[in-house]
């Protein structure tokens, strides 16, 4: 079975995608608005404009080159001993 199978290999192979990368590079701008004090949860409210992704060869759902958005975050303070 194995050696009917290696007259294949290469048009199998070519039918698979390419693996992609594991990594990704982004460009974008931002408006932030921060807010917060020392000890406090901070809290951060992004406005991203339209953007791009620098990698090419990516895993996605979905195939997107351009991107925009809001972004929310919280920061929370760790209480450490001296």
């Amino acid at each position: 079975m194995e050696e009917s199978m290696n007259g294949r290999a290469v048009e199998v192979m070519a039918g698979l995608p390419s693996p992609a990368g594991n990594s990704y590079a982004t460009f974008y701008t931002a408006i932030c608005f921060n807010a917060g004090s020392e000890g406090k949860p901070n809290y951060s409210f992004e406005i991203l404009l339209p953007s791009a992704f620098l990698s090419k060869n990516t895993f996605s759902l979905t195939e997107t080159d351009y991107f925009a958005g809001v972004k929310l975050s919280m920061q929370l303070p760790l209480n450490t001993s001296k």
